[in-house]
């Protein structure tokens, strides 16, 4: 865990304002500067902070129920646009690539485990870091032992 406190500095790093508070910690940030929203996994879910306020997003849970959200990243181009990364790593989590396209009010699976035929949607297996180019809108996932997957924007 890397601390509770969400920092920001005007000043290129010379001075720290806290602007908002994640309890249980924060594992990985995004920011929807449009909307003054700031996305964190934090113990292992999605939480949303706005206006100084925490909501816990729901999100798939993997096929055996659980959630364990290791990253997040929100298209600079459509912020509408949110992915997060799921890594079990005890076993192959069936929602290791998630995708919302209206702010994180519903999401889309995008990892499949059966059939892996090479047709559909497919990606980012024990996804450890998500992260979105912002001019081509390419998700890439960094992944525990599974290489690297880049996702299509929607």
């Amino acid at each position: 865990k890397h601390g509770d406190n969400i920092m920001i500095s005007i000043d290129h790093g010379a001075a720290w304002n806290k602007i908002g508070t994640v309890p249980g910690g924060i594992d990985d940030l995004a920011c929807d500067p449009s909307r003054r929203r700031t996305y964190a996994a934090s113990e292992g879910r999605l939480k949303m902070i706005e206006q100084g306020r925490v909501t816990v997003l729901e999100t798939p849970p993997d096929q055996f129920g659980a959630h364990r959200v290791t990253s997040v990243a929100v298209d600079p181009v459509d912020p509408n646009v949110v992915y997060a990364a799921t890594a079990k790593n005890i076993y192959a989590a069936s929602n290791s690539l998630i995708r919302s396209t209206d702010a994180g009010r519903t999401w889309t699976v995008l990892t499949r485990s059966v059939p892996l035929d090479g047709k559909g949607l497919d990606g980012g297996r024990e996804g450890l870091c998500v992260r979105v180019h912002p001019r081509t809108r390419w998700a890439w996932v960094s992944t525990s032992c599974y290489g690297i997957w880049k996702a299509s924007p929607p």
